[in-house]
C-alpha cells in the first residue's frame, strides 16, 4: 500500500511515503483525531502570514561571509562550525527526546529565522512538536546530539511556524522553498551568524564554473550520515548541460553545481550553497547517485528581486500516525539502499 517515492528511478529527493489513496491517508489522520492526545486545532500554527520584504530587510544588514574556495579546493572536508556559522541542523526524534536522528539541514538568515527546503516537511503528516533545530554545532553524536565541546554551547530551538512557498509542487521539484520560523530569537556567537541571502542589489551573478560552497550532514560514504559538518567545493554548471541530466524537470528558479565526486547528497537536503560568502541556494534534488551529476539547487535570488513572494503555513496533525509512517519511511529506505550501487561522495 505504500512505496519509496524518489522523484523518479534517476533522481533522489528525500525519501518518503506515498500512500496509493487519498482515502487511506483521510481515515489515518481520522483515527489520529479520535485517538491522538491532541487535535489539529493544538497543534496548527497560528494563521499569521510571512511577510518576506522584512525578512529580507533585517537580513540585508548582514556582512558576506568569507569565500572558502578560492582559499582552498576540497573534495568532502570535516570544518569547524564557525567555518559556515549559518549551518543549522534541523531533526526529529524517534524516541522522544532520546533518538533523535536527521532530517535535513539549513541557512540562518535572521535570529527568527531560518530557509530551507519545503520538501523537507511533508504538507500534512507533520506535527511541529517532534521536530527541533540545531545552531552553533559541527558535531552530533549517534543518538543526534551535539558532541561538541566548545566556548559556546549548541542552541536548540523549536519550530514555532513552518512556511513553505504556496506554489511548491513535491511531484515536479517546482518552488522547493520554505521559511521557518523559531520559538525565540538565537544570540549570535562566532559559531551562530546569519548569512545575507543574495539579493539584486548585491550586483553578483553566478558564473559558470565559479566555485560554490556546498556543506552539511548528509551522505558521504556507505550511505552513513556524518556525524561531523563537512564542506566541498562545486562548480556551478550551465544550464544546458544540466538539461541533459533532467530534461524537463529544471526550473528557471534552479541551477546546477557539481562534479564527478564532489556533490550534496541525501541528509543535505535543505541546506545552504553559497557563493562568494552570499546564500545563493537551497540543496533541492539530485541523481539518486550521489557524484555522478549535478544536483539541482533552488535559485534564492528569485524570492529575493522585491517582488512579494506568496507562502503559506503548513498544517499539522499529532504525531502518532506520523511517527509509525516515517519509522517505515526510514526501513524502506535502508532496503532501497541495501541494493543500490555503491558510490562514495562528500
Amino acid at each position: 500500500m505504500y512505496k519509496i517515492c524518489l522523484p523518479s528511478s534517476k533522481y533522489r529527493h528525500i525519501p518518503k511515503i506515498k500512500l496509493l489513496s487519498q482515502t487511506i491517508l483521510s481515515i489515518l489522520i481520522y483515527v489520529e483525531l479520535l485517538f491522538g492526545n491532541s487535535v489539529i486545532a493544538k497543534q496548527r500554527p497560528k494563521k499569521n502570514e510571512l511577510d518576506f520584504q522584512e525578512v529580507l530587510k533585517e537580513n540585508i544588514q548582514y556582512p558576506p561571509m568569507v569565500d572558502k574556495c578560492p582559499l582552498r579546493i576540497v573534495g568532502g572536508q570535516k570544518v569547524d562550525i564557525n567555518e559556515v556559522p549559518y549551518q543549522i541542523v534541523i531533526q526529529t526524534y524517534l524516541i522522544r527526546n532520546a533518538y533523535w536522528i536527521l532530517v535535513c539541514g539549513g541557512s540562518i538568515v535572521t535570529q527568527r529565522h531560518v530557509v530551507t527546503a519545503a520538501h523537507c516537511f511533508p504538507r500534512r503528516l507533520w506535527n511541529r512538536k517532534t521536530y527541533r533545530v540545531l545552531a552553533g554545532t559541527g558535531k552530533l553524536g549517534s543518538t543526534g546530539q551535539s558532541k561538541e565541546v566548545q566556548k559556546y554551547p549548541t542552541i536548540k530551538r523549536k519550530i514555532l511556524s513552518c512556511f513553505r512557498h504556496k506554489y511548491y509542487n513535491e511531484e515536479e521539484f517546482k518552488h522547493d522553498f520554505a521559511v521557518l520560523t523559531l520559538d525565540s530569537p538565537v544570540n549570535f556567537t562566532e559559531n551562530v551568524q546569519a548569512i545575507p541571502m543574495l539579493q539584486p542589489s548585491h550586483g553578483i551573478q553566478l558564473q559558470i564554473n565559479g566555485l560554490c560552497v556546498v556543506s552539511g550532514f548528509g551522505v558521504y560514504t556507505n550511505y552513513k550520515t556524518s556525524k561531523s559538518l563537512r564542506i566541498v567545493c562545486v562548480p556551478i554548471v550551465s544550464t544546458s548541460v544540466c538539461i541533459k541530466h533532467y530534461y524537463n524537470y529544471l526550473q528557471n528558479h534552479q541551477f546546477c553545481a557539481g562534479t564527478q565526486g564532489k556533490d550534496s547528497c541525501w541528509g543535505d537536503s535543505g541546506g545552504p550553497i553559497t557563493y562568494k560568502g552570499y546564500l545563493v541556494g537551497v540543496v533541492s534534488y539530485g541523481a539518486a547517485q550521489c557524484g555522478w551529476s549535478p544536483s539541482v539547487y533552488t535559485r534564492i535570488s528569485s524570492y529575493t528581486s522585491g517582488e512579494n513572494v506568496p507562502f503559506v503555513a503548513n498544517r499539522c496533525v499529532t504525531s502518532a500516525i506520523y511517527n509509525l509512517l516515517y519509522i517505515n519511511n526510514i526501513l524502506l529506505f535502508f532496503v532501497y539502499n541495501l541494493f543500490s550501487k555503491h558510490v562514495v561522495t562528500f
